[in-house]
Order: C-alpha cells, then sequence, then structure tokens
C-alpha cells in the first residue's frame, strides 16, 4: 500500500439502500468532471474541501487506513450481501485511494461497489476491476453534443469505457436517470437502449426518475441551481421506459 495516498470524502451515507444490494454504507468522493444540471450533490463537484455558506467545510482528508477503520465499524449492519459502495462526486475520479481502501475492505470479506457516471480516463477503471464486486454506472444519453449541452463533456468517453468495462467481464448495472426534455423521448430512450443492446455482455437496467433531492445544496454551496419542474416525467411515462427496457 502507498502510505502517502489520500481521498479527499465530504460525506459518509449509513444504511443506504438504493447504492447497490443490501444494506450499505455510502461514502461520497470529492471531485466531479461533469456538472450535470440536475446533480443532487452539488456539494461533490470541486475536487478538494471547500467552504460553504455558513462556514461549514465540506471535504475531509483520510488515508485508505483511517476510512477502512470508520467504515468496518458499521459491518455488523452488512450481513446478508450489504457493504461499502464508493459514490460522489466520481470517485474514479480518486480511483487510487478508492482502490487502496477497498483492498482494506475486501481483506474483512466486505463487499465493495463503485457509483460511476464514467468520465475518466479508462486507466482509472484499472485498479478496480476485479476488484469491485460491481459497478453502477450512469448512463444519461449517447448524442454527444447533447450530453455536453446538459452534463458539461460529451458522452463519447463515457459510452467507450462502458464498452471496455462489460468487454472485461465486470459485473454492471446501468442506471438511467430519466430527464424531461433531455432524454426522455422515444428516440433517445430507442439510442440508449440500442447501445445497451450492443454491449459484449447483457446488464441489469434500472430506470431513476428526475428528482428536486439537493435543490437547497446548490444555495449553501454558492450555486446556481439550473433545474426546475420541467424536468419531472410523469409516472406514466417513466412505467412506459421501464416496460421498454424490460
Amino acid at each position: 500500500m502507498d502510505k502517502n495516498i489520500t481521498g479527499i470524502v465530504f460525506d459518509i451515507q449509513r444504511f443506504s439502500i438504493h447504492d447497490g444490494p443490501g444494506i450499505r454504507s455510502t461514502v461520497f468522493m470529492k471531485g466531479c468532471p461533469l456538472s450535470c444540471r440536475w446533480c443532487h450533490n452539488p456539494e461533490g463537484l470541486a475536487p478538494g474541501p471547500q467552504v460553504m455558506r455558513g462556514g461549514e467545510i465540506c471535504g475531509k482528508e483520510y488515508t485508505p487506513g483511517e476510512l477502512y477503520k470508520i467504515l468496518i465499524r458499521e459491518k455488523i449492519f452488512w450481513d446478508g450481501g450489504g457493504g461499502a459502495t464508493f459514490s460522489g462526486g466520481e470517485p474514479l475520479a480518486q480511483s487510487g485511494f478508492v482502490a487502496e481502501t477497498a483492498k482494506l475492505l475486501k481483506n474483512d470479506g466486505v463487499s465493495v461497489v463503485i457509483d460511476t457516471a464514467g468520465a475518466v480516463e479508462w486507466e482509472r477503471f484499472g485498479p478496480l476491476i476485479g476488484l469491485a464486486d460491481c459497478f453502477l454506472y450512469d448512463l444519461k444519453h449517447t448524442d454527444g453534443d447533447r450530453h455536453k449541452r446538459y452534463c458539461g463533456a460529451g458522452s463519447a468517453l463515457i459510452l467507450d469505457n462502458l464498452r471496455r468495462l462489460s468487454g472485461a467481464g465486470a459485473e454492471i448495472i446501468i442506471r438511467i436517470p430519466v430527464i424531461g426534455g433531455f432524454n426522455d423521448d422515444d428516440f433517445s430512450i430507442g439510442e440508449i437502449r440500442n447501445f445497451i443492446g450492443s454491449l459484449p455482455h447483457r446488464h441489469k437496467t434500472e430506470i431513476i426518475p428526475y428528482h428536486l433531492l439537493g435543490k437547497n445544496k446548490y444555495e449553501l454551496a454558492g450555486l446556481e441551481y439550473r433545474c426546475d419542474d420541467k424536468y419531472y416525467v410523469s409516472k406514466e411515462r417513466i412505467e412506459y421506459i421501464r416496460g421498454i427496457f424490460n
């Protein structure tokens, strides 16, 4: 282990049931190469610690050993398939630190899940392939121009990484956030479905409806909230889209 490696974490959420199988502890890493309009963790966008309105410092530096000692206390709650999930921000922006912490957890038989948007160099996946039990992979759109307009970067790297990760035999759950006016139309959904169907292996797909969770965080972080009710998608439409993928 590199004793000099450290990572910046902005939150640790216990008893999570939406970030992988079972009850999990989710570690939120600082820094993300994307800037999605609907991001519900805006305090995770900047790579380093930042002062929030009110004076609170968001982001704390840990060594892998320090974070491991905090997480392993929760092991009693992980029985039955739970474990630790690394989210963000973008956890693969700090993949070296995440991998070193994951190794310590795996030595204790802990399940490790990586929640990624995939907008990083392929090399950052390397330390986690064969180590992570599962990747939760966000897939928002296949069209590069539209993806850049809404998310701050194109989709080519994300699509290529997903194809390579599938080819490497990794366990992947593809998660599609459905955003009104962005990717909820038949053509966009059809293109996403076609791309998933072209992957080397089959993977479970989850449909995530747009929500306003995290809106209050933008003011605290000194950022403009760029979404509103027009991005909502009806329950009927969400169920229709789920049916397409099922």
